[in-house]
């Protein structure tokens, strides 16, 4: 004879089960922050030696910054345009298009054209071209000029190597 689980029962069970998953996700995001915590000190310990040699102890007392804030975190922008191009790949998009896919995500507003054409050019456009200098993203050359477009980026594939694949059939 087999007994029937109470609901009350099975609902504690599936809460107690999400709850001890949602501790374990805790954990590991608070081992990945206390990991960048350590990072972002040692920059700061750098830079903050850097200038004590180099301006002596004049500055002292610098106020603390929210620099960032607009992406969510440093490198938030970077991300979300390697991002976008990697779960779009093959596809690819302007300059433009990837600013305006920008300005939806992070919800900002540009309250001019030139600030609008400045966000493209120096903040999307030079975060494209680090990540094209890291060998992540590909610039593309297109016949035809799409007006107001800056360039155009995919994301590229890492290659991969004969050893890679011949260790992959071992």
């Amino acid at each position: 004879m087999s007994t029937k689980t109470r609901p009350d029962i099975k609902w504690l069970i599936n809460e107690t089960a999400m709850l001890k998953g949602e501790l374990e996700r805790i954990d590991l995001e608070l081992a990945r922050l206390s990991a960048l915590r350590e990072s972002v000190e040692r920059a700061r310990a750098a830079c903050q030696h850097t200038l004590d040699y180099q301006a002596g102890r004049q500055v002292r007392g610098l106020p603390t910054v929210r620099a960032h804030r607009h992406y969510g975190r440093y490198g938030g922008l970077k991300e979300f345009m390697l991002d976008t191009l990697r779960e779009a790949s093959p596809a690819q998009f302007t300059t433009s298009e990837l600013a305006e896919k920008a300005l939806v995500h992070f919800k900002l507003t540009m309250s001019c054209p030139e600030e609008l054409y400045d966000f493209k050019v120096n903040t999307v456009g030079r975060g494209l071209r680090w990540l094209q200098s890291l060998g992540l993203i590909e610039r593309l050359t297109t016949k035809r000029r799409v007006a107001g477009a800056l360039g155009t980026w995919r994301w590229q594939a890492p290659i991969t190597t004969f050893a890679e694949l011949e260790q992959q059939w071992r």
